[in-house]
């Protein structure tokens, strides 16, 4: 698997773990970024760790897609304290 997409869009993979979501939005050709606090030397594409609340609002404000795995209460609260994005992907447990 290449890390490299050629796709425009890119999606900020919130709290991505090991990156099982991520990997099936690489192969539906979208370029992903992912961001977790822990530790992760072998998440396969871009990664940030650091907490979300740490990172950079105005780079965040840049994506074009955000995709988080955590309850959708704390997502409300980081989307109407510092996001707009264009879309929110949630996903329920």
């Amino acid at each position: 698997m290449t890390k490299e997409s050629k796709s425009q869009v890119k999606v900020l993979d919130l709290f991505c773990g090991q990156g099982g979501c991520s990997v099936g939005y690489f192969n539906a050709g979208f370029d992903v970024v992912g961001v977790d606090v822990l530790e992760n030397k072998a998440y396969p594409f871009e990664y940030i760790q650091k907490s979300v609340f740490d990172l950079d609002i105005e780079w965040m404000k840049g994506e074009d897609a955000l995709h988080n795995a955590i309850p959708p209460k704390y997502m409300e609260y980081i989307g109407k304290q510092f996001l707009k994005p264009k879309v929110t992907l949630e996903v329920y447990n």
